[in-house]
C-alpha cells in the first residue's frame, strides 16, 4: 500500500463492466426512422390480410433499393479501379521519366569526366613535349657555342647595330613619314571605289526606277552627255588660253613700264628701236592667235 492510501477502499472491479460494449449514441434521424417502423408494425397487425399486401409491396421496394444502391456501389468501385489504373499509369510514367532524366545527367557526366580527363592528357602531353624542346634547344645551343667561339659575340654586336639603326630612323621620322603617305595613298584609293561604287548603285537605281534601262533612250542620253562633256572641255581649253594671253600681255606691259622708267633713268633713248619692237611683238600676236585658229 502507498503512503496516505490507508483509508481507501480498494474493491475489485467485475469482469463484465470491463468489457461491457459502449452504448451507440443514435442519431435523431435514426431514432425516428425506427419509430415509425414499430408503427407501421403495429398497424399490420390490426389489419390483417391487407396488412400483407402491404407489406410484400414495401419489400418490394425495399429489394429494389438495395438493388439501386448495389448498382451505385459497384459503379463507384469501378470507376475507382478505373482512377486507380490511371494513377498507376502516371506514377509508372514519372517513375520512367525520371529514371531517363538520372540515365541522361549520368551519361552527361561520364562525358564531362572523359572530357577532362582528354584535356588533361593532352595538357600532360603538350607541357612535356614543350620541356622536351626547350631542354633540346638547350643542348643544341650549347653545343653551337662550344663549337664556334666568337659566334655569339658577333651575333650580339649586329643586334646591337641593328637597335642602332632603328633608334636613329625613328628619330628622322623615316618610317613613320613613309607609312603615313602609304595609310593617305590606301585612304585615298579606298575613297574613290566606295565613290564609284555609290555611283554604279545609284545608275542602278535610276534605271530601276525608270523600268529596265537600255534601248534608244540610254544610247540617245549618253551621246548627249558625250557631247556636253566636250563642249565643256573645250569651254575650259579656251577659257584657260585667253588666261595666259592675258597674263603673258599684262607681263609685257610691266616690261615695257620698268623699260621706260630705265630710259628715263639714263636719259634719252631712239624712238626707231621702240617701233620695230612693237612691229614685232604685233607680228607675234598675229601669229599665235592664227595658231589657235587653226
Amino acid at each position: 500500500m502507498l503512503k496516505g492510501d490507508s483509508e481507501a477502499i480498494l474493491e475489485p472491479i467485475p469482469a463484465l463492466v470491463l468489457t461491457a460494449p459502449k452504448r451507440r449514441v443514435t442519431s435523431e434521424a435514426a431514432r425516428s426512422s425506427c419509430r415509425k417502423r414499430k408503427k407501421k408494425e403495429k398497424e399490420k397487425k390490426e389489419k390483417g390480410g391487407e396488412g400483407k399486401k402491404e407489406d410484400e409491396q414495401e419489400e418490394e421496394k425495399r429489394t429494389e433499393g438495395r438493388r439501386r444502391r448495389r448498382r451505385r456501389i459497384e459503379e463507384k468501385e469501378g470507376e475507382g479501379e478505373e482512377k486507380s489504373r490511371r494513377r498507376k499509369e502516371e506514377r509508372r510514367k514519372k517513375e520512367k521519366k525520371k529514371q531517363e532524366e538520372e540515365e541522361e545527367r549520368r551519361k552527361r557526366r561520364r562525358r564531362r569526366r572523359r572530357r577532362r580527363k582528354e584535356k588533361e592528357r593532352e595538357r600532360r602531353t603538350k607541357t612535356r613535349k614543350e620541356g622536351e624542346r626547350k631542354k633540346k634547344g638547350k643542348e643544341e645551343g650549347e653545343r653551337r657555342k662550344k663549337e664556334k667561339g666568337g659566334e655569339r659575340k658577333r651575333r650580339k654586336m649586329n643586334k646591337k647595330k641593328k637597335e642602332k639603326g632603328r633608334r636613329r630612323r625613328r628619330r628622322r621620322g623615316e618610317g613613320r613619314r613613309k607609312a603615313g603617305e602609304e595609310k593617305k595613298k590606301r585612304r585615298i584609293e579606298e575613297k574613290k571605289k566606295q565613290g564609284r561604287r555609290r555611283r554604279r548603285r545609284r545608275k542602278k537605281e535610276k534605271r530601276s526606277r525608270r523600268g529596265g534601262g537600255g534601248g534608244e533612250e540610254e544610247e540617245k542620253k549618253k551621246k548627249k552627255r558625250r557631247r556636253r562633256r566636250r563642249r565643256r572641255r573645250r569651254s575650259r581649253r579656251r577659257r584657260r588660253r585667253k588666261e595666259k594671253e592675258k597674263r603673258r600681255e599684262q607681263e609685257e606691259e610691266e616690261e615695257k613700264k620698268k623699260k621706260k622708267k630705265k630710259k628715263k633713268k639714263e636719259g634719252g633713248g631712239g624712238e626707231e628701236e621702240k617701233e620695230k619692237k612693237e612691229k614685232e611683238k604685233k607680228k607675234k600676236k598675229e601669229e599665235r592667235v592664227e595658231e589657235k585658229k587653226k
